[in-house]
């Protein structure tokens, strides 16, 4: 549910910024649910099996139904289908993303460079915003789902849920202002992340034979360490103009609103002047 929100979300980002990068992230949360539910069906099949073997010894009647995999079945075809679509949608729409570049940076082949890496940055920070916390959180529930003591160990899941939200707004705010201290702070953050998501799985995930816990971990780790690498690139291409080329924008951007202000004001006089 998380993620097809996540994909809902980043859809609607997409048509209002014009942001045909985004479209790549689309393909890769379809994919992911697909993997998703392939584990789903995986983990429930075998959660049945163990639940009728329970029942048999119990001489317990009726079994647990395995309806519940054919819709699940269903549900991975029908995931399949629209993965499809968005590849091939995604694909005609990534025809335009050189040409959205270049009418924003324009012709400056190193400045499109770095604008991509920024791009890619910020779509990196918005699946850290909406995963990581996800997969925290889900940590969590089962922390507290656990029958052993694990206080200390549930207050600092809560400090990394947390912890999530200023850790993405320190990084967005870092590239933005390309300020190397924020981006530091953001690469010491996303290690500590690994290193708790690596102690969970370690500790209590795969030992509990959690096969949907353990691979939402995995896929933590993995996009953690790719906004690390992209962040190293985005601080390389700090001070190389970027920045001044965003100020500029934004600068343009409030003249014309100035102008656009101005001239409705003279307007209405001059309605006022007629009347």
């Amino acid at each position: 549910m998380t993620m097809i929100t996540l994909s809902l979300y980043i859809k609607i980002i997409h048509i209002l910024n014009i942001n045909t990068i985004e479209v790549i992230s689309i393909i890769i949360i379809n994919i992911c649910l697909i993997v998703f539910a392939g584990v789903q069906i995986y983990q429930s099949d075998k959660w049945i099996k163990r639940v009728n073997m329970q029942i048999d010894s119990d001489n317990i009647e009726p079994h647990l139904n395995r309806q519940v995999i054919t819709w699940e079945a269903v549900q991975i075809v029908l995931l399949i289908g629209f993965a499809a679509a968005s590849i091939v949608f995604g694909y005609k729409l990534y025809k335009q993303f050189g040409w959205n570049i270049y009418k924003k940076i324009g012709a400056n082949i190193q400045m499109q460079r770095m604008y991509r890496t920024y791009l890619v940055f910020l779509l990196l920070l918005k699946l850290d915003l909406l995963l990581l916390m996800g997969f925290q959180i889900l940590n969590l529930v089962f922390l507290f789902s656990d029958d052993t003591d694990q206080t200390q160990t549930i207050i600092v899941q809560s400090i990394m849920v947390a912890s999530v939200i200023p850790m993405v707004g320190l990084a967005l705010w870092g590239v933005r202002r390309e300020n190397k201290v924020a981006m530091i702070i953001f690469a010491i953050a996303s290690g500590i992340t690994i290193g708790n998501f690596l102690y969970i799985l370690a500790k209590f995930i795969i030992n509990r034979d959690e096969n949907l816990l353990t691979l939402l971990d995995i896929l933590g780790i993995l996009i953690t360490i790719m906004s690390m690498v992209i962040a190293y690139l985005a601080i390389r291409n700090f001070d190389c103009g970027l920045k001044d080329h965003f100020e500029k924008r934004d600068h343009d951007d409030a003249v014309n609103l100035e102008a656009c202000g101005q001239g409705s004001q003279g307007q209405r006089k001059r309605f006022s002047i007629d009347d």
